[in-house]
């Protein structure tokens, strides 16, 4: 079995193919883009009546509650 490895930095990945600290700071990065709020922030997130915004500030809250 291969080890996961994140895409951006290298470091090993618990899963997927970004560890924690990279997909919070794309995460953190994207709902600081006011464009990209306006755009894609409005769509339809994972749960029903929650938007995309809502769904990546639920899982960028789930990474920070995991490292405590």
């Amino acid at each position: 079995m291969t080890a996961l490895t994140c895409e951006a930095c290298g470091a090993p990945a618990n899963c997927g193919v970004r560890c924690d600290p990279c997909y919070a700071r794309t995460i953190r990065g994207l709902l600081s883009d006011s464009n990209w709020v306006r755009w894609r922030g409005c769509a339809s997130g994972d749960r029903p009546g929650e938007t995309m915004k809502e769904t990546l500030q639920r899982e960028l809250k789930g990474i920070n509650t995991n490292k405590e």
